[in-house]
């Protein structure tokens, strides 16, 4: 009973003891009593103010924040900068009040929410109460100051839910944050950030994750240019320019010309702009254009560029030695300054000194600065050379002779006629004068300097002459020549030493030995010559052409020139008549099939209609055969009809590369050093035979034809060269069709490096070969006797050797070069009861 008395009275005192606090307080109670109507415009909430006692409340209304975001602590305290306000302003006595909150909230995301008062200057809060928001309104922006702004400035927005909170609200200027240094829920204050590409700057604002972005853009100032440090400069100087707004400069011009180094001093602020002035800029008035984000702006004629300038000189005779004084302005900034071929020295702004050490290339003293030429207005007078004599009155080409004068030089160059004679420099006075390639007559020199046709005046004619005689042929032996012939010429007035050249009927003689007045040369053995062909010889600037034409015997005739190139040595008979490939066009693939009708001409018969290496062709009947090679290890049989002028992949050849083919009966023949074959052309199927037993591994120079049932097979082995000579080694097989067996006929005296092509006339094979470097040979072999008999070979030069046989004569042909991408189809023939032993 004791107990239970003890805290009666305890519970009385402190009664006793509220109702004395609460009679002494001097603020109003306020309840948060609850949420309601969430949707995703936000969430209604409200509140009770009680025993305000007629106190005037001086605001009250509701604060929030996510959940996660909120500082729990102790009696219903707050830490005002961390939530969102709800205000509903100042009011009087006990109410319920109540507001929806809009701003700043997050869908799906939990708060806290507290009503609150203020009395008196203290704030009181309800008990929070937890809701999950369904969203809010977005902010918006209704405009914003200044319009125009710089980095660094300030910017004020104005618009609707905003976020109380700074930290809570995004402004982005074209993807730069900016800071934001003040918010309200309709205001917000902002740096202006470095960083924004355009001049027109787009931001947006973003609060609880709701952007917006502005429909009108803050424009970024231009620069502005207040004064220049410098309104007189020479190019490549520097200049500082004093103004506004240069931290967003991207590049500077001058002109249409980049300045490449340009600064601003932005440790200070965006007032001061260094630039160099860039090189070769024309003397004028120039503007400057700053390029800053995506525009640029242009200060029109803000300086002028200037040059040095070169204003006299004395003396102005000069020659070797001679010393100039020059004056001018700001003369040390130029380059390459002097007379050209000698450099100025003692070089200050206003005085520079030149020796003249060597002859000046031009008659103006010069200097160069930023790719300007600076010259000066008058021009030097430089002591001409003069020449009085020669050592002797007559000389011919190539002789060495002396010109004495005056004022002569290094690298004075003496012209007769204007063609330049070399020389070598003595003195002053002398100079050696190698007489060069003129014609016959009297000379008076003439003088040039090789670098400058200003410095050193042509003389019209010198005072000193010299004549060259003319040189005559006096007699040619013998005048009864063939091709290969030497012929000896007897002269007058000539001088060997000089240059030479003899020629017969236009062609190009071989000069085989030579005295002071004879010469004695070999007329061409490749060449056709007619039959009556002029001698014309030429030395140093004259030609002479002997008075009595030479009588040439030779027993082939050649024939009109083709205007095809045969680019291939193959060639066969359909019918007696002979069938060929022959190269129409720039490439290698342009082929076709041409017929002989006759004194080298041609007829078209049809384009080769695959691409790819021919190794050969053969004609059976009015069928023409092809082995080729048409891509790695891919070798076929093509055939071409006469008849109804189609083209046919016969088959694949079954022994890889056709190195050697040949055609006896219906039997076509492919082989190489490891296989051979014949295709059976009535049957259409191959037959295994022996190849060659040659120790060679390829085959790629050779010599082939068939003499009734036997093939006959040279093959090129090595070359052996020294002091001029070329040995070609080779062998030589004929193959017995009937027997399948290969005999070694030995060495043929026949070279076939270079070329080669054979013809059959009963039993004799008449060959043309030519082997490294060497002049092709004519030959008769005796198939029957195994004996080998050298011919007077035809004429015809260069390559793709083709020959054949008609009515008892003998056709040779190749091509002939004349430029290049132009080799003409030459051809001869002879009877070949008139070929002639050599």
């Amino acid at each position: 009973m004791k107990k239970y008395t003890i805290l009666s009275l305890l519970l009385i005192t402190c009664l006793l003891s509220c109702d004395k606090d609460e009679s002494s307080r001097s603020f109003a109670r306020v309840n948060t009593i609850g949420v309601g109507n969430i949707d995703t415009d936000g969430v209604n909430i409200k509140g009770e103010l009680y025993d305000t006692d007629s106190k005037v409340i001086e605001d009250h209304g509701f604060i929030y924040n996510l959940k996660s975001n909120s500082v729990a602590v102790p009696n219903n305290s707050h830490i005002e900068g961390s939530f969102e306000k709800e205000s509903l302003g100042s009011t009087s006595g006990d109410a319920i009040f109540e507001s929806k909150l809009t701003r700043n909230l997050i869908a799906d995301s939990t708060y806290l929410a507290k009503a609150y008062a203020v009395t008196n200057g203290t704030i009181v809060y309800g008990e929070p109460l937890e809701f999950v928001s369904k969203g809010g309104n977005g902010p918006a922006i209704s405009s914003f100051t200044p319009d125009t702004i710089g980095y660094g400035d300030l910017l004020t927005i104005k618009g609707n839910n905003f976020s109380i909170q700074p930290s809570n609200n995004t402004v982005v200027f074209d993807n730069v944050e900016a800071k934001i240094v003040s918010a309200t829920d309709t205001s917000l204050q902002v740096i202006f950030p470095k960083g924004p590409r355009f001049k027109s700057c787009p931001f947006s604002v973003r609060v609880a994750q709701k952007s917006i972005n502005s429909h009108n853009n803050p424009i970024i100032a231009a620069p502005r240019i207040d004064s220049i440090s410098k309104q007189v400069v020479f190019a490549r100087e520097n200049i500082t320019i004093y103004g506004e707004n240069f931290t967003r400069t991207t590049a500077l011009k001058v002109d249409d010309k980049t300045a490449e180094e340009f600064y601003y001093s932005e440790y200070q602020s965006d007032s001061i702009l260094q630039f160099r002035v860039p090189e070769r800029m024309p003397i004028d008035d120039h503007n400057i254009t700053i390029k800053y984000l995506d525009d640029s702006i242009t200060f029109p004629n803000m300086f002028k560029t200037i040059l040095p300038t070169i204003d006299s000189f004395s003396p102005k005779e000069i020659w070797l030695d001679s010393v100039i004084t020059i004056k001018g302005t700001n003369l040390r900034k130029l380059s390459y300054f002097g007379l050209p071929g000698n450099n100025a020295y003692n070089v200050t702004d206003t005085l520079a000194y030149c020796r003249i050490t060597n002859v000046p290339e031009s008659n103006k003293i010069r200097g160069y600065f930023d790719s300007h030429k600076i010259v000066t207005k008058d021009s030097i007078k430089w002591h001409q050379p003069t020449a009085d004599s020669f050592n002797v009155s007559i000389a011919k080409a190539s002789e060495t002779v002396y010109l004495y004068g005056d004022n002569f030089f290094y690298g004075l160059d003496i012209y007769f006629d204007g063609i330049k004679a070399s020389t070598n420099y003595i003195d002053k006075n002398t100079v050696e004068v190698y007489i060069p390639d003129v014609k016959a007559g009297t000379y008076h020199p003439t003088f040039k300097y090789n670098y400058s046709g200003n410095v050193i005046d042509t003389l019209p004619k010198a005072k000193a002459s010299i004549t060259i005689p003319q040189i005559k042929i006096t007699n040619v032996t013998p005048l009864q020549v063939k091709r290969g012939s030497i012929i000896t010429l007897n002269l007058e007035n000539a001088n060997i030493s000089a240059h030479t050249n003899l020629e017969v009927d236009g062609k190009y003689c071989s000069i085989i030995e030579h005295t002071e007045n004879t010469i004695k040369g070999r007329i061409p053995i490749d060449y056709c010559i007619s039959k009556t062909p002029k001698v014309t010889l030429s030395i140093g600037g004259q030609e002479i052409e002997y008075h009595t034409p030479l009588q040439l015997s030779d027993p082939w005739e050649c024939m009109s020139h083709s205007e095809y190139q045969h680019e291939y040595n193959y060639i066969t008979h359909i019918n007696d008549k002979q069938v060929a490939i022959i190269r129409n066009g720039p490439y290698d693939n342009d082929r076709s099939l041409y017929m002989h009708n006759g004194d080298n001409q041609w007829s078209y018969l049809s384009d080769v209609d695959f691409d790819g290496w021919i190794y050969n062709m053969h004609a059976y009947k009015d069928e023409i055969y092809f082995p080729a090679h048409l891509s790695y290890d891919d070798y076929l049989l093509y055939s071409y009809s006469n008849i109804n002028k189609q083209w046919k992949t016969i088959d694949t050849i079954p022994i890889g590369i056709p190195e050697y083919s040949f055609l006896i009966g219906d039997r076509l023949y492919l082989g190489n050093t490891k296989k051979m074959c014949y295709r059976d052309l009535n049957k259409n199927e191959w037959v295994t035979k022996s190849a060659v037993p040659t120790s060679r591994y390829s085959i790629n120079k050779k010599l082939i034809f068939k003499a009734g049932k036997k093939a006959y097979l040279g093959i090129y082995k090595y070359m052996t060269s020294g002091y001029g000579n070329n040995n070609e080694y080779n062998e030589f097989w004929s193959y017995d069709s009937e027997n399948d067996s290969w005999e070694n006929l030995g060495e043929m005296p026949v070279k076939i490096w270079e070329e080669a092509t054979a013809s059959v006339y009963t039993d004799k094979a008449y060959i043309v070969g030519r082997g490294y470097q060497d002049e092709k040979t004519f030959w008769e072999y005796d198939t029957s006797a195994n004996t080998w008999q050298e011919l007077v070979p035809p004429p015809g030069l260069y390559r793709k050797y083709t020959s054949f046989i008609i009515n008892n004569e003998y056709f040779f042909g190749c091509n002939y070069y004349i430029q290049a991408n132009e080799y003409p189809f030459v051809m001869s023939k002879i009877p070949i009861a008139n070929m002639q032993k050599k």
